[in-house]
């Protein structure tokens, strides 16, 4: 997996990343209902941006996204102040374990560091 100074080398994977696409929208977007469900879509692969929160730990990954595949591909050291702020408003305090959209506090750092 990836950390932020090998994605910054992957021009192609940051010109792939949709800004605004939450892990529900994602899901929702690429969830095939039946076996042979792919065949009939046209959805090209995609890369966004989620916030894991896992045992009381909030953790940033980029995940790559397609019809047959969900596989994360790097994980983002964020300055905890903002990852902070971020699972307090989408997952409160103590935050409830799950995946919640990055804020725009990170999607603005995290802009700035890819030079996106």
């Amino acid at each position: 997996m990836m950390n932020l100074e090998e994605l910054k080398r992957r021009t192609e994977i940051i010109d792939n990343i949709d800004w605004d696409l939450t892990p529900q929208a994602a899901f929702q977007k690429y969830q095939v209902k039946s076996v042979n469900n792919w065949k009939f879509r046209d959805l090209d692969e995609v890369y966004h941006f989620y916030v894991d929160v896992w045992q009381g730990k909030a953790k940033v990954f980029l995940m790559k996204r397609g019809l047959k595949t969900a596989e994360d591909v790097a994980e983002i050291e964020v300055p905890e102040d903002l990852l902070h702020d971020c699972v307090v408003k989408n997952a409160g305090d103590p935050p409830v374990r799950g995946q919640y959209p990055i804020d725009s506090a990170i999607k603005n750092w995290l802009k700035e560091q890819l030079e996106a």
